[in-house]
């Protein structure tokens, strides 16, 4: 079934309310913030000028919201680079699916992106559903993001067959979520700032932090940029604006010899019941293999008996090696095809999308990738 006289609109403030009452779906039970990681996300954001968020209207109420930040990305260590506009925060009423509205929204969006000069489309936190109407609709994926992953905690029968995902978005759903979530939150930040407590477990070249340190994170990733993949660009502005996520807690890792040689970031979602559980690295930068590693080290040793996940695609071989000595399982390699896996998802606002290059470098082919999880808008 079609749903005829809808309209679809760029962002208009006066939405704002309705915008983050849909949003608990997949940002938290909290209507304050939402509008907190709304304003963090699309208006905080150092790259981008004005909010590219689109939404549809029917008879005057938002049945589907669709959000595009913006990002920078360089080849290397290129001065140059080019700007994409990544996808994020797709929710559709659930009185609304299945009836036509989202090949219309996403044409409507590419349209309007194209008529404000804006070529290149990617997302990084493609949920199933989102996946799988995307490829639909012409965009393309640059494969499987291989996980490296350990769970030192036993999975209840509930979380095993339902998973996280879907487990989250019931519990959201309920009357008693805020309740839930806030007494997870209340424990789950004890234990977080108990961890800072923990310097004996820190390796003597190692300082652990609850912030970025900006300056000097920008400086180390400047002098370890090289070779010709591709990176989004992540300056001082960045790790300010980054780290300020209303959605996640981060501790900070740091390898000091004088000055910084290397950083950790690991990320809890806060909202969810992972919160304090579950934990992803999703920044590792060292100047050699000696720097990564103690990092690695010390994270797990600081973590102890918690799930944690990282893409295998930002370690080199020894740091594979290191983590599947210590338990850790690689996954989606062999996994079937219909066992949903992150990726990487690339169009352009003109035109075919068989072909999706920059300066010559194919961007479809994940090798020409410098892949971080810090990337991805679900961290």
């Amino acid at each position: 079934m079609h749903i005829m006289n809808h309209e679809i609109i760029r962002y208009d403030s006066v939405y704002n309310d309705q915008i983050c009452e849909l949003e608990k779906e997949i940002w938290s039970p909290d209507l304050n913030v939402n509008k907190s990681y709304l304003r963090w996300k699309y208006f905080d954001n150092p790259f981008t000028a004005t909010p590219n968020i689109y939404i549809v209207l029917l008879e005057g109420k938002v049945v589907a919201v669709r959000g595009m930040y913006e990002t920078k990305w360089q080849l290397g260590n290129s001065a140059d680079g080019f700007t994409a506009l990544c996808a994020g925060d797709t929710v559709i009423h659930p009185e609304y699916r299945n009836k036509g509205i989202y090949p219309d929204f996403a044409k409507f969006i590419k349209n309007d992106l194209y008529e404000l000069g804006y070529r290149y489309l990617f997302n990084f936190s493609a949920g199933p559903i989102t996946l799988i109407n995307n490829m639909a609709i012409g965009w393309k994926s640059i494969g499987r993001i291989r996980t490296m992953s350990i769970e030192s905690y036993p999975r209840t029968i509930v979380r095993k067959l339902m998973g996280e995902r879907i487990l989250n978005k019931l519990i959201i759903n309920t009357t008693a979520a805020k309740f839930l979530i806030r007494l997870v939150n209340i424990i789950g930040y004890k234990s977080y700032n108990k961890l800072f407590e923990y310097h004996e477990k820190i390796h003597p070249h190692l300082r652990i932090e609850k912030n970025p340190i900006p300056d000097e994170m920008a400086v180390l990733v400047g002098k370890l940029a090289g070779g010709s993949k591709l990176v989004l660009t992540r300056d001082e502005k960045f790790f300010k604006w980054r780290y300020n996520n209303p959605l996640s807690k981060y501790i900070f890792l740091y390898w000091y010899d004088k000055e910084l040689k290397g950083y950790l970031t690991a990320q809890t979602p806060l909202y969810k019941l992972g919160f304090m559980d579950k934990f992803n690295i999703i920044e590792l930068e060292g100047v050699n293999s000696i720097v990564k590693m103690d990092l690695l080290k010390s994270m797990i040793s600081l973590l102890d008996s918690r799930s944690i996940s990282v893409w295998s695609n930002m370690l080199n071989e020894n740091c594979r090696k290191f983590l599947a000595l210590n338990g850790f399982i690689e996954s989606g390699l062999t996994g079937s095809a219909s066992e949903y896996t992150p990726t990487i998802l690339l169009t352009m606002t003109n035109g075919p999308s068989n072909v999706i290059e920059y300066c010559g470098t194919n961007l479809l082919d994940m090798n020409n990738w410098d892949l971080k999880m810090v990337y991805s808008d679900a961290y």
